[in-house]
C-alpha cells in the first residue's frame, strides 16, 4: 500500500465522502487503456508552448523537479502569485500544465505524494453519482465554506452522443476508461437514441517558487467500445456512436475572410487534444492572463467547452418538451397507447431528478466564478447564469407534463375498462342463448325419442325457443323498445287529440260563418 492511499484511508474516517477513492486505489477498475500524460510549458517571450509527452517513469522526475525549483530571485514568502506571474511574463516559464487522461491508481498515489492534493480533489472528480443512501458524493458533502478555500475545482457535465441504427439496448451502459462513466440512454426516438454521457473535468493549481503547476484531469476519450452494467461481469459490446449535433460549437475569434490559410479545429472526441489545441492555436491575446487567480486562468477553455456542451444538453431537453406534447392517436390500441404513455411517464420522472442535478452541477461553477472576482470572466459568467435558468424553465416545462400523462393515462384506462364491459355483456347474451338450450336439450336426452332423427326431435325446438325467448326477456329485458313503443302509442293518441281539437275548430268556425249571412 502506498503512502497516499495509507493517508486517504486515513482520512476516511474524518471524511465518509473519501469512501470511494479508497475503494478505487484499493481496487481499482482496468477498462481502459494506459493512461496519458501531457506537459505544456508556457514561457514569456513565445506564442507557443513546448508540449511533450510524459510516460508514468518520468511524472516522478517531473513532479520532484517542480518540488526542487530554485527560487532565486523571488521570495515566495513575500511576493503574492501574480506578482510573481508578472515578473516572469518577460523571458522565463511562469507556468507548466500537466493534462492527464484517464486517471488510474499509480498516477494518483505519485500526484497526491509530491504535490500533497487534497484527497476530495480526486474523490470529486471520481465520484459523480450517489450508488446508495450510504455513500455521498463529495460536492453534496462538502459546505461551501471550504469549497471557497480549495485551489481546485471540479467540473461535470454531460456529453449529448446519438446512437442510429441500435435497437432493444440496455438503460443504463458504462464508458471504456479506468474511471466508471456511465451513459444514459433516452427513449427510441425517430430512429436514434440519444446518449448522456457523464464527464468531468478537475482542475487544480499548485504555486511556486518560480512558476506554478496546472493540473488538468480529463475523462477518456468517445470510443466504439462500451459495457453492459446490468452483467457481471460487465459484458463489452461496440455500439457507433457520434456527437450529437456535431459536437460543441466553437467560441474564438472568427480568422480574416480574406486570409488564405486555412485553421484546424479541434477534434471534439477527444478533450485532451481539444485542450491542447486551444492552448497551442489560440493567439497570444486571446488567453485569459491577468492578475487575479490563477486557477481561473486554467479554467478558462474548460468551462467554455462545458458551457458549449451544456448548449446541446439544452437541444435534448427542448427536443423532449416537443416529443412528449400528445395528440390523440386513433389507431392505436388500448394496451399500447397505455404502455407508451408508461414508459414516457418513467421517462419525464427520470427528466425532473435529471434538471435537478444539472442545476447543481451548473450553479456549483457559477459559485467558484463568483468567488474568483475574475473580471475577464463576467461574460462567461453570465453565459452559465443562462444555462442554468435555461435548464431550470426546461425542465419546469417538462415537470408540467407530467399531471397531463398522468390524466392521459387515467383516460386510456377508463376506455379500456368500458370496451371491456361492452365484451362482458356479449358474452352474457351468448350465456343467456345457449344456457337454456344446454338445460332442456338435458332434459330430452333422457329419452331417446326426441333425440336428432327420431320422429319427436321437434319438440326440442317447440319447447326450447320460447324458453330461451323467455329467459333472454327476463334477463335483459328491452326496456328501449318498450319505450319507443310507449312513445309511439302516446305520439298516436296526441295525434288523434289533435286532429280531433282541429276537427271541432273547423266546424265552430263553420258554423260562424253561416250565422253571418243571416245576421246580415
Amino acid at each position: 500500500m502506498g503512502a497516499y492511499q495509507q493517508y486517504v484511508e486515513t482520512r476516511t474516517g474524518h471524511n465518509p465522502c473519501l469512501t470511494n477513492l479508497a475503494k478505487f486505489l484499493s481496487n481499482p477498475r482496468r477498462r481502459g487503456r494506459h493512461a496519458k500524460i501531457v506537459s505544456m510549458d508556457f514561457y514569456g517571450d513565445r506564442s507557443r508552448p513546448e508540449k511533450r509527452d510524459i510516460e508514468l517513469e518520468g511524472l516522478s522526475q517531473l513532479l520532484d523537479d517542480f518540488n526542487h525549483q530554485s527560487s532565486v530571485g523571488i521570495d515566495s514568502k513575500s511576493s503574492p502569485a501574480s506578482e510573481k506571474l508578472e515578473k516572469t511574463l518577460q523571458s522565463e516559464q511562469y507556468l507548466k500544465i500537466l493534462l492527464v487522461q484517464d486517471l488510474s491508481k499509480d498516477i494518483i498515489e505519485s500526484l497526491g505524494t509530491s504535490l500533497n492534493i487534497d484527497p476530495t480533489f480526486f474523490a470529486s472528480h471520481i465520484h459523480t453519482s450517489v450508488k446508495g443512501v450510504g455513500v455521498q458524493t463529495p460536492d453534496m458533502a462538502v459546505l461551501p465554506s471550504r469549497i471557497r478555500r480549495q485551489n481546485y475545482i471540479n467540473i461535470h457535465y454531460h456529453r449529448t452522443l446519438v446512437f442510429e441504427n441500435a435497437w432493444h439496448l440496455p438503460k443504463k451502459l458504462l464508458r471504456e476508461g479506468n474511471l466508471e462513466r456511465k451513459v444514459i440512454l433516452l427513449p427510441w426516438s425517430h430512429g436514434k437514441h440519444i446518449g448522456l454521457a457523464q464527464h468531468c473535468i478537475s482542475i487544480l493549481y499548485v504555486d511556486g517558487p518560480k512558476y506554478g503547476l496546472g493540473l488538468i484531469l480529463v475523462d477518456f476519450p468517445i470510443t466504439d467500445r462500451y459495457y453492459v452494467e446490468t452483467m457481471n461481469p460487465p459484458e463489452e459490446i461496440n455500439l457507433q456512436s457520434s456527437l450529437f449535433l456535431g459536437g460543441y460549437e466553437g467560441f474564438t475569434d472568427l480568422p480574416n475572410i480574406i486570409s488564405e490559410k486555412v485553421s484546424p479545429h479541434p477534434d471534439r472526441f477527444n478533450l485532451l487534444r481539444d485542450l491542447i489545441y486551444y492552448w497551442s492555436e489560440s493567439p497570444t491575446n486571446q488567453r485569459p492572463w491577468t492578475a487575479h487567480s490563477p486557477l481561473s486562468y486554467l479554467s478558462y477553455y474548460p468551462l467554455k467547452i462545458v458551457a458549449g456542451e451544456w448548449v446541446n444538453y439544452l437541444s435534448v431537453m427542448h427536443q423532449s418538451v416537443k416529443k412528449y406534447e400528445y395528440t390523440s392517436n386513433a389507431t392505436a390500441g388500448f394496451f399500447e397507447e397505455i404502455d407508451r404513455l408508461n414508459n414516457d411517464l418513467r421517462a419525464l420522472q427520470s427528466w425532473r431528478r435529471r434538471s435537478m442535478s444539472s442545476q447543481q452541477k451548473v450553479r456549483s461553477v457559477i459559485r467558484h466564478m463568483y468567488w474568483w472576482a475574475n473580471p475577464d470572466l463576467t461574460a462567461l459568467t453570465d453565459d452559465y447564469e443562462y444555462l442554468a435558468s435555461s435548464i431550470k424553465e426546461s425542465g419546469n416545462r417538462l415537470e408540467n407534463i407530467l399531471p397531463v400523462v398522468t390524466s392521459l393515462v387515467q383516460i386510456v384506462d377508463s376506455r379500456r375498462s368500458f370496451a371491456e364491459t361492452a365484451n362482458v355483456s356479449r358474452l352474457t347474451i351468448l350465456a343467456l342463448v345457449f344456457v337454456p338450450l344446454t338445460y332442456i336439450s338435458s332434459i330430452f336426452s333422457m329419452n331417446s325419442e326426441y333425440s336428432p332423427g327420431n320422429s319427436l326431435f321437434w319438440v326440442y325446438f317447440v319447447v326450447a325457443l320460447p324458453v330461451t325467448f323467455c329467459v333472454i326477456l327476463v334477463a335483459r329485458p328491452p326496456i328501449t323498445i318498450w319505450q319507443r313503443m310507449m312513445n309511439y302509442r302516446i305520439g298516436l293518441w296526441e295525434h288523434s287529440k289533435r286532429r280531433e281539437v282541429s276537427k271541432q275548430t273547423e266546424s265552430f268556425l263553420m258554423s260562424k260563418e253561416l250565422e253571418s249571412p243571416t245576421q246580415l
